[in-house]
């Protein structure tokens, strides 16, 4: 274009309209009327997926409507407090650490879970589930070379990220001489889907007669599964759970280690009770582990 890219400008490109539920771009979206920030497409006109949040964009959408225009007076009397300005301003370190945790900390999380569950295999296949962009962008993609760092028995990983959000894109990873010299590789794969959309993918493509499962067991070819701030109950009551089919196949799972974290600790309880109550639904033992921890010991901390 020739010129810088406005903020809203990126907002447009970065975030198409879209029906929130099933992400399909069409001229025949219905906007939400109380927060024209929502769009939904025919088929989902009548859910109500993000009345929780409506309130929240509604805001947002009216503070935007009013630019104040401010000008300064005359005045010089605030001059006489310049002196509150003459010691520079104390640099902390703990801004920049918080910028770097926010890129380092999927793969920190993926080492820790490793540990915990005290994997020993050389080879590792890791779905990273409701992915975003965030985790699996072109920049952020090459940092989960770091799991060989924090790992040093693994010379295989394999890392598929399945989501709406994701680039349908295959990376050729190149890693560090280290990583290199060492014979180490890393796979990386992107599905823009749902997770149950991509297990049923899977089972298509092993069973040629697309047989379906069977009530007792699916297979998930994976060594591990983790969700980075899954959000589970958010949908609990909703008419439309994106997570619903992918929770019943994961309670039909035997010996599949699934980790999710959250914002905070009251988000991760609310998640187990509902796995816990959906489990309890139907009849299926889950037994949680919370930092090395069984959740309820985990809770009285």
């Amino acid at each position: 274009m020739g010129t810088n890219v406005r903020n809203v400008e990126k907002e447009i490109i970065l975030n198409p309209k879209c029906c929130i539920v099933c992400k399909l771009r069409s001229t025949e979206l219905k906007t939400c009327d109380s927060c024209l920030s929502v769009n939904y497409c025919t088929e989902h006109s009548n859910l109500e997926t993000h009345a929780f949040y409506c309130q929240q964009f509604s805001l947002l959408y009216k503070i935007n409507k009013f630019i104040v225009d401010k000008y300064l007076t005359n005045s010089f009397g605030y001059l006489e407090l310049i002196s509150n300005f003459l010691e520079p301003y104390e640099f902390h370190n703990d801004m920049k650490s918080h910028e770097l945790s926010e890129y380092t900390s999927y793969y920190r999380t993926l080492a820790h879970v490793i540990q915990c569950l005290k994997f020993s295999s050389r080879s590792l296949t890791v779905h990273v589930i409701g992915a975003s962009e965030y985790e699996c962008s072109p920049y952020a993609i090459y940092l989960w070379e770091n799991i060989f760092h924090r790992i040093n028995f693994l010379d295989t990983i394999t890392i598929i990220f399945v989501g709406f959000q994701v680039t349908a894109d295959q990376f050729d990873m190149r890693l560090c001489q280290g990583c290199v010299d060492s014979g180490r590789k890393m796979n990386i794969e992107c599905y823009q889907m749902s997770y149950d959309e991509y297990i049923d993918m899977c089972h298509d493509k092993t069973n040629p007669n697309k047989t379906q499962y069977s009530d007792a067991k699916v297979n998930i070819c994976t060594d591990l599964i983790i969700a980075y701030d899954s959000g589970f109950h958010e949908y609990e009551n909703h008419s439309h759970n994106p997570w619903a089919k992918t929770l019943s196949y994961f309670l039909r799972t035997e010996n599949l280690p699934i980790a999710f974290t959250a914002y905070t600790k009251e988000e991760i309880i609310r998640d187990t009770h509902m796995i816990t109550n959906l489990a309890q639904e139907r009849n299926v033992t889950v037994d949680f582990i919370m930092e090395g921890m069984h959740i309820d010991a985990w809770k009285k901390l």
